[in-house]
């Protein structure tokens, strides 16, 4: 064992060598996460050095994008004095988050539910909960957003930037911010009121402004720079807060803001409150299994993001293409929840699976499903295990070839089979190893009459 492991080590010392690398003159500090110097000092009140490892380290526990601006206001965005309220900051662009260049961040690792903890313990399996993974790796900026075209049933409202261009009768060229009271001034022109007019209408209104005066002229009219929104995520999120996200954001652009779900949260009932009103739901399920994104919607400012409690959840495990923890609706059976995990595998056996179940919050009962129309369609209750059951490896009209042989392995039997179907000559009695080193010997075939001294001398077990 010892000098199979020196060996094993010796091997990439020696490539290292070979290739003229050096090794590095001092170890980094394991206080240091083997990033940087432990004697190396950083100032985490200097945004240029506000992401090092040690600044992240320290301030790991809070959700903050920058941990360097948890205690400093600042004027290009908003800023809460609550740590894990807000999660996002916008520079004077007009909505470009001030870390667009910084890559997601991944959240750590939530505590197995009850559930989990349950099922482990009688299967000795830990299930994930499905669609958790979706949000592992939270975003640290909506910036992309920016840079895509502007759909033209976007709203225009305060903050956004028009750009105007007209040539002709008159001509001028201007980059204009919409003020507070929803207006732009045109040179020449004078104040336009463009706040809740719609993308694809805003060049169609500013000509018929501008003709009121001039004629023989054309414009163009493009949006910049577009502006920010604040939204806030409650109930069982990963972050709940205010965050503070572009405005081509949607739905589930938040949702991927704030972390998503927990494990206590619902991933099929997320609810979008605006005014004090449902005004859409969001089943995420939808997204994961059918990639449908139709229940997205846009955001608009001071909207609210409800997710409630997970309600009802069911386990499965077994042969299945997506072993996890799945949140049921009323109304679903064994058929939806297969659905939503991909499916049964090759290797599934469709004449039943278990199915353990609560009864009465008293004990548990363990019963058989089939696999057809009647089984599919058994409904499901909140704390089932679904195990579905591979197949059994026994095989019909097989005949099965061991030994030395040539060609051992399984073989369909037929009607009338004889032994010579699978051995048809004397040389199929030596193994393939055999014939392979006859063939290194270069003995030629027609020179060559099967020995038994060869042929024990040959074999594998010799």
């Amino acid at each position: 064992m010892r000098s199979n492991f020196l060996v094993t080590v010796a091997i990439p010392l020696f490539t290292l060598l070979a290739h003229g690398q050096q090794f590095p003159s001092s170890i980094p500090d394991s206080t240091s996460d083997g990033l940087a110097p432990q004697s190396q000092s950083v100032n985490c009140s200097d945004p240029a050095q506000a992401d090092s490892p040690q600044c992240t380290r320290r301030n790991s526990t809070g959700p903050l994008t920058n941990p360097s601006l948890s205690g400093n206001p600042s004027s290009n965005g908003s800023l809460s004095t609550e740590p894990g309220r807000v999660t996002t900051f916008n520079d004077e662009a007009g909505g470009l988050n001030a870390n667009a260049r910084r890559p997601p961040k991944q959240l750590p690792p939530e505590p197995l539910t009850e559930l989990q903890k349950f099922v482990a313990s009688t299967t000795g399996q830990v299930l994930p909960v499905y669609g958790a993974s979706l949000f592992r790796d939270v975003p640290s900026t909506f910036a992309p957003l920016e840079n895509t075209p502007v759909p033209s049933d976007y709203v225009l409202g305060p903050d956004d930037e028009v750009r105007v261009r007209v040539w002709g009768q008159v001509n001028f060229n201007a980059n204009l911010r919409v003020d507070r009271t929803g207006e732009i001034f045109l040179p020449q022109i004078g104040a336009i009121h463009v706040a809740g007019l719609r993308f694809g209408e805003l060049q169609q209104h500013l000509h018929d402004d501008i003709a009121r005066i001039y004629r023989n002229f054309q414009i163009i009219a493009e949006l910049g720079q577009i502006r920010s929104v604040q939204v806030y995520v409650t109930g069982e999120a990963r972050r709940p807060g205010v965050y503070t996200v572009s405005s081509l954001a949607t739905f589930v652009d938040v949702l991927f803001a704030s972390g998503g779900p927990s494990v206590q949260g619902s991933m099929r009932s997320i609810e979008l409150r605006r005014g004090g009103q449902r005004i859409a739901t969001l089943d995420l399920y939808r997204l994961l299994v059918d990639g449908d994104k139709t229940q997205d919607t846009r955001i608009l400012p001071g909207d609210l993001i409800f997710i409630p409690s997970v309600s009802q959840q069911v386990a499965l495990f077994g042969s299945v293409r997506r072993p996890a923890i799945y949140e049921i609706l009323p109304g679903d059976t064994v058929s939806s929840v297969l659905r939503n995990a991909g499916g049964t595998t090759a290797l599934a056996s469709e004449a039943r699976a278990s199915l353990e179940r609560t009864v009465d919050h008293s004990a548990r009962q363990a019963m058989e499903v089939r696999l057809d129309a009647p089984g599919l369609s058994t409904p499901v209750k909140d704390g089932d295990i679904l195990q579905i059951l591979s197949l059994v490896s026994h095989f019909q009209k097989t005949v099965t070839l061991r030994g030395n042989t040539a060609n051992p392995g399984r073989f369909g039997w037929h009607e009338g089979m004889h032994l010579s179907d699978l051995i048809p000559d004397r040389e199929a009695l030596l193994t393939r190893d055999y014939w392979w080193k006859r063939a290194q010997l270069g003995i030629a075939s027609s020179e060559f009459q099967p020995l038994r001294e060869l042929s024990e001398l040959y074999q594998p077990n010799s």
